[in-house]
């Protein structure tokens, strides 16, 4: 059943698949800045490995509730992804890092967020995700909730969601908790995805978000 935490590890990140594909590569410093906010290897303790990150759906094709969501995450000017973290098939992490041309729009961004329609968005999002997973595992699916979460202070703004998933399979099951918890910094934002067997796993994960946060505000 720990297989299943990896199949569903990407219900909510939505800083990369949300928005329109990028034109012209962005100049070098814009690209060090969103560079230096992902997760590395080094951010965890030993114990950890590098693993491949998981797809997540394209938000851009889910109807009217993801469009605020989309048009805020149009204005960016690049975006780049971590390497996906897993520990001992208990635990996985991986972030996005999404960079606008000025603070304002990084601010339009987390009033999207916050926007009631966007959990609405983030529900159709979980259900095509653990349906692709189902599809491909005979692990079954279902998603339970998803709501907002309070995180730690982090940044200029943070926010979070939890989605809960039940993993069936041969009759046994077992909740999956993945949370996605936000975090401005400038004109950049950066999405964690937090995936565990047990409630609010983001808590275990202070560490690595203050380190990228740290490593944005020095870049920027």
């Amino acid at each position: 059943m720990r297989r299943a935490l990896i199949l569903v590890a990407a219900v909510l990140v939505v800083l990369v698949t949300a928005a329109s594909p990028l034109g012209a590569a962005p100049p070098p410093d814009v690209q060090a800045i969103v560079i230096s906010g992902l997760l590395r290897r080094t951010d965890f303790p030993a114990g950890w490995q590098t693993t491949s990150r998981a797809s997540s759906p394209d938000f851009a094709k889910l109807g009217v509730a993801c469009r605020p969501l989309v048009a805020a995450l149009n204005q960016r000017v690049d975006r780049a992804t971590s390497n996906g973290f897993i520990q001992d098939g208990a635990q996985r992490a991986d972030n996005t890092v999404v960079l606008f041309p000025t603070p304002t729009d990084a601010e339009a961004l987390f009033a999207a967020l916050q926007r009631p329609v966007t959990l609405a968005c983030y529900r159709r999002a979980a259900q095509v995700s653990v349906a692709q997973s189902s599809a491909k595992s005979t692990v079954r699916f279902r998603v339970v909730s998803i709501a907002p979460i309070s995180v730690a202070p982090a940044g200029a703004e943070s926010l979070g969601l939890e989605a809960t998933v039940r993993a069936t399979k041969a009759g046994q099951s077992q909740l999956l908790y993945e949370d996605a918890v936000f975090v401005r910094v400038g004109r950049a934002a950066t999405s964690f995805d937090f995936v565990d067997t047990a409630a609010s796993p983001n808590g275990s994960f202070t560490p690595q978000i203050q380190a990228v946060v740290g490593r944005i505000q020095a870049a920027e």
